[in-house]
């Protein structure tokens, strides 16, 4: 079993992001699951460094590989920053304008840079007549059909239906 602990942007200084590493820890030595941390941006590089007993992610991964990208974090600075993970197609980047076509391309950044993928997928609403279940089929079916059934294997599903999310 994995469990992942995305922060999002509810850590926004280095004393409360230390007290979550230590409580993820213990958490950790507590189970047998993997425990991955997704803080921050800033404070990725800080804690991975410091930290072995856990796996880290990156909350999102930029569609370029470099250059003139003000504010965009590529899959390989994750990487040397030390996350092993990252979340892709997250409901809240999707709200932001991530189209179906930009996470299969952030899909790709991540296996091509070593990242283990965590793919997330969920409808909006539920209907009873069931569908909601065509449009996860269309979200699936575009983030993995360019890719090869080696790199299927990589990704980790999670699914998160936006209507229970709050």
């Amino acid at each position: 079993m994995i469990l992942i602990a995305n922060w999002k942007a509810y850590v926004e200084d280095t004393k409360k992001a230390a007290v979550l590493l230590k409580l993820a820890k213990r958490l950790a030595r507590a189970s047998e699951a993997t425990m991955v941390i997704a803080p921050p941006a800033p404070f990725l590089s800080l804690l991975a460094h410091k930290e072995r007993a856990l796996a880290f992610a990156a909350q999102d991964v930029s569609l370029t590989t470099g250059g003139a990208t003000t504010g965009e974090s590529t899959a390989q600075a994750y990487v040397s920053a030390g996350a092993t993970y990252a979340i892709i197609g997250h409901s809240e980047r999707r709200a932001m304008g991530d189209s179906m076509a930009d996470v299969a391309q952030k899909l790709s950044h991540a296996l091509a840079h070593e990242l283990r993928p965590v793919l997330c997928i969920g409808e909006k609403e539920r209907d009873s007549d069931g569908r909601y279940l065509a449009h996860i089929r269309e979200q699936l079916d575009s983030a993995l059909r360019h890719l090869s059934q080696k790199e299927r294997k990589q990704i980790i599903l999670a699914y998160e239906p936006i209507w229970a999310i709050g």
